[in-house]
Order: structure tokens, then sequence, then C-alpha cells
């Protein structure tokens, strides 16, 4: 995690009540104000938007197709873009190491990432579910990129889960390209790839531009994604930046309360496991 660029409290609070082995608040406030200092004495980091590389003929090919299907789903698309994952700025300041690892070996290749990272519409899956008496089923969920909607059935409407498309995205945010959607499969690739500004060609994947993010968390992303100093991904694979934590697991899940015809639906739960 990127804890000097966390703001106090929720720092605090983190590190008291999230991890396996909770600290004192003074013990976290510590911890904090050691990352903190590091983060108050960077250089302003240049407002500038990344090198684009050309895409090559299957990203190209790959490219035209998706957008034809993906733009049925999201109309808000720019294009397909190629560039260094390394030096965009980022909203998100937790990766879970152990969900970044289990894409390690799928997005490895350039035909892996366009698999898990440009796909039009996430293959189907099938959720567990159960009940809880007298009225009320729940959906597990693998993670928390879900959602409730309502599908037509032969006999009328009913209740769906679907999961969200799983496009690596970025955005413009404040002179520079923000990391929207994607955490841990670009994570994982860089994870993987030479380090370093000479390795910035290499590294280079096509991602789904987005000239505008829209919805209730994107004012708040963008903000913290902003300014003089804003964390950067490469910052989760530098020593003075990034510290690693044991939290405890989560498992996530929607439930549905049924009173005759009428059904409350909630959005996604965590719940410790």
């Amino acid at each position: 995690m990127l804890l000097g660029w966390f703001d106090r409290d929720s720092a605090i609070r983190l590190l008291t009540t999230e991890r396996v082995l909770p600290i004192t608040e003074a013990e976290a406030e510590a911890a904090w104000n050691t990352y903190r200092t590091r983060v108050e004495a960077l250089p302003d980091r240049p407002r500038q938007l990344p090198t684009e590389y050309p895409l090559s003929r299957f990203e190209r090919e790959h490219a035209k197709a998706f957008l034809r299907k993906a733009r049925r789903i999201e109309r808000n698309m720019d294009r397909i873009i190629k560039v260094d994952l390394m030096d965009l700025a980022v909203h998100q300041y937790l990766v879970l190491d152990e969900h970044s690892d289990s894409y390690a070996q799928k997005i490895v290749s350039g035909n892996g990432w366009r698999k898990h990272c440009l796909e039009p519409s996430p293959p189907p899956r099938t959720l567990q579910t159960r009940q809880v008496p007298p009225n009320t089923i729940v959906w597990e969920l693998p993670h928390a990129e879900f959602e409730p909607v309502l599908v037509q059935a032969p006999t009328g409407s009913q209740i769906g889960i679907r999961e969200f498309p799983k496009w690596v995205t970025v955005t413009p945010c404040d002179g520079r390209l923000m990391l929207w959607a994607g955490y841990h499969r670009s994570h994982a690739r860089m994870k993987i790839s030479t380090p370093g500004p000479d390795g910035a060609a290499e590294r280079a994947v096509p991602v789904v531009l987005v000239s505008k993010v829209e919805g209730p968390l994107s004012a708040d992303a963008l903000t913290r994604a902003s300014g003089l100093r804003p964390p950067l991904l490469r910052d989760f694979f530098d020593e003075r930046f990034f510290c690693i934590e044991d939290l405890r697991r989560r498992r996530y899940e929607i439930r549905a309360t049924f009173n005759g015809t009428q059904a409350t639906v909630t959005g996604v739960q965590h719940i410790y496991a």
C-alpha cells in the first residue's frame, strides 16, 4: 500500500482495524508519519502525458474489434492507446498481492493481456448462492466488481448479478493520465516487466482511453490522483513509498430480501472472512 498518500485518519483506521495483528493508534500514526514525510519531500511531479507507442498489427486488429463491441456497452470511449503504465497517476492506494499474483501468468504475453484486459464482456460465471431464512437470497462473489441488475425472463423481471467489464482503463487527470480501472492486472504486468526508464517501450501495453469518467466515485478518485505530487503506479515498486501489511481477508456478497412481490437488494457488501 502507498501509506504516505492516505490521509491521517484513513491510515490510522486501516492499520488499527484491517491488519491481521492490529496495532495501537500511536503506532499507526508513527508508521503513517514515516511515509508521509517521504511523500512531502518529493519534488513536484511534472504534468505531462505519457508517450504513446504504435500498436502492432495484432493489437490494431484486436482494438478495432474490441471497440466495435464494447461501445455497445459503454459509449464514452475514445480509443485504444499503448502506454507505459508505470508513470500513470493512481487513485487506488492499495493493491492485494494475492489478487495481483493470480494474474501474473495470465497476462505475461500480449495475447494474455488482450484476453484478460481488453475483452468486451467478461466470461459467464456460475455464482454460488445460499438462502438465509426466511426470505433472503445471498450471492457469494469472488471479488467486489459486481452489481445487481434486473433481467427479463419468460416469467417477468428477475434479479440478476452482472460482473463489471474487465477493461484496463485510463483517463486524463490534472495534466496527466490516471489509471481508472484494472489495478491488480496492471500491477501484475509491471511486476514482471523490466524496471527503469529504459524499459518503457517494452513495458507499454494497450489500454482503453476514456475521455471522461463518471459516477459517484469519480470526483474523489480524480482528486486523489491530482496535485503537485500524486502517487504513480511505479511507487508500488519503490521501497521508499510502499509498505506491505498482512490484512484481514474479505469476502463479498449481494443480498436480496423478498417481501411478497417486492425485493430489497443491497449493493456489494464486504465481510471479514
